[in-house]
């Protein structure tokens, strides 16, 4: 399968347009779905937004929101504000305005606005005009979401990092680009349909995508298709536990490999480090980088251990180890022909990996076996959930 990612210029959509007449799959990121006026309203959402995209505490939020009523509690509109919208709404349009005294100091930096930011999708419409093709001919568009997405209602029933609860994600799409159906699946599980259809695992029956960022997402591909069980909710990977009565998980169990394994985990584990050098007056370059920018990432510890750093290396030693500890346990049960690994800490590459397949070498049960499941790193970075979506159709 070919396909191309946009927004892009003009000699992309012809690209684009001649993909499509072919046949074939055409991507393009909608708004994020991350900003909704919900999750502005609640500071550990927010929170969780800023550790996945390794953002500043002091950067505010640019608030995405689908419907005026999400505005209601979230900022006061004013006259002005009431104009622009009516003319322009929904459109590429962003509005400074007025927080309200419900906003956490956390979404605007301790600001005294909100920016809001209406959704559109120009680049659908150009698309379609370039190809020649009616808005009431498109077949479908797909969405990846996180949570629990039930593809037969086109509703996101459930996440436990983003505050959605039987959120109509479809419906609401519709409103801004009415086509004849909205398809929706979760996040990680498109991510691991476009592995399959033109990534690391293209080729392959059978397949496993493991994606490491604000969680630990999974995904899971038989014959073609994404299994996600009677329910919608399969392939919560993340959400097996690994240390019985170990590190809190947002979904309110302990232990889950999300904790140990996800980036928001090992920022965790370097702040915990960190903590603990300052207490007992161990040196590290750890301590340093959090002294001068008041904050850790998920770069900092490997950074740290590739200058030689005792202690960073003592904790991505850590990290390494529970990463392929769940990793094992994935391949023990479904035995795919390919597990990829998705996420910005596998922008370590070998330095991640290498350690990595040692110990699952050692570990699998299949490890004496001329069959074995081959561990790749992810091929479609950033755009494998958007391709993902945009093959839920085929």
């Amino acid at each position: 399968m070919d396909t191309i990612c946009l927004p892009a210029g003009e000699e992309s959509l012809k690209q684009a347009a001649a993909l499509l007449r072919a046949g074939q799959v055409v991507a393009f990121p909608t708004e994020t779905v991350y900003g909704l006026g919900a999750d502005a309203l609640n500071g550990e959402a927010v929170r969780a937004i800023f550790a996945a995209k390794e953002r500043p505490a002091d950067n505010p939020l640019i608030v995405h929101v689908a419907e005026r009523s999400q505005l209601d509690g979230l900022c006061r509109v004013t006259d002005t504000a009431e104009t622009l919208m009516d003319a322009f709404w929904p459109g590429p349009l962003t509005l400074l305005l007025m927080k309200t005294d419900k906003v956490p100091s956390v979404t605007t930096a301790g600001l005294p606005s909100v920016a809001v930011r209406c959704p559109s999708h120009p680049v659908a419409h150009a698309l379609l005009k370039e190809c020649g093709i009616p808005l009431d001919e498109v077949a479908s568009v797909g969405i990846a979401t996180p949570g629990t997405a039930n593809s037969d209602t086109g509703v996101v029933e459930y996440s436990n990092n983003i505050p959605f609860f039987r959120f109509p994600i479809a419906d609401v799409f519709k409103s801004f680009l009415p086509v004849k159906q909205v398809l929706i699946e979760n996040d990680a599980n498109a991510a691991a349909l476009a592995e399959a259809l033109s990534g690391a695992a293209k080729g392959t029956k059978k397949s496993v995508m493991i994606t490491l960022g604000t969680g630990v997402g999974g995904g899971i591909v038989i014959d073609g298709k994404v299994y996600s069980g009677f329910n919608h909710a399969a392939g919560e990977l993340g959400h097996t536990v690994i240390e019985k009565g170990g590190r809190p998980c947002s979904c309110g169990r302990r232990g889950c490999w999300e904790a140990y394994s996800s980036a928001t985990g090992l920022i965790n584990m370097t702040r915990e480090k960190v903590n603990e050098c300052k207490i007992k007056g161990i040196p590290s370059l750890m301590v340093d980088e959090f002294d001068a920018n008041g904050r850790v990432s998920a770069r900092t510890a490997f950074s740290a251990m590739k200058q030689g750093d005792a202690v960073g290396t003592e904790v991505v030693r850590e990290y390494i180890e529970y990463l392929a500890c769940g990793l094992t346990n994935m391949i023990n049960v479904f035995q795919p022909e390919v597990l990829s690994i998705g996420g910005g800490i596998c922008n370590e590459g070998d330095t991640l990996l290498k350690p990595l397949l040692e110990i699952i070498k050692t570990e699998q049960y299949t490890r004496k076996s001329p069959d074995k499941c081959a561990v790749k790193i992810a091929e479609l970075g950033n755009d494998a959930g958007i391709i993902g979506a945009a093959g839920l159709g085929l």
